[in-house]
């Protein structure tokens, strides 16, 4: 029979592949993110944030898939590990770059949608909000 070793951890790598803004709220000033990922399948998370911090907001992001990925794997073949697994972000630095840079177009967007004094191009800036995604 096999002896589990506790001092074995569980490398888990995700790779995120798009966040994509499905409402924003004006009112608020809050937006929430569709964030697909894969890990051994693909999946979907969504993530009620602001912006006022392009690299807060990336950071958030990461911590939102690392919580899930800890609480998803925290069973290996029925037996509880006595830690936490090691969750690593396939290029972690290059993909933060760009939600960073995501996230600040999406703060200037906001930015002009909460300066918009014309009814008419208002609708239209609320739409480039919601709209808003990028690939990773």
């Amino acid at each position: 029979m096999y002896q589990y070793d506790a001092d074995v951890v569980k490398l888990i790598s995700v790779k995120l592949l798009r966040v994509r803004v499905t409402s924003y709220s004006a009112q608020t000033n809050q937006i929430v993110l569709e964030i697909s990922f894969e890990d051994s399948a693909e999946k979907q998370i969504y993530q009620t944030v602001t912006v006022d911090n392009p690299e807060e907001t990336a950071q958030l992001v990461f911590d939102e898939l690392i919580k899930l990925e800890e609480n998803i794997n925290t069973d290996f073949n029925g037996a509880q590990f006595s830690g936490k697994p090691r969750v690593i972000i396939q290029e972690q630095d290059i993909v933060k770059d760009s939600l960073v840079q995501f996230f600040d177009t999406l703060k200037r967007r906001i930015e002009r949608v909460q300066h918009s004094k014309d009814a008419d191009g208002y609708l239209d800036l609320v739409r480039a909000v919601n709209g808003s995604e990028v690939e990773l």
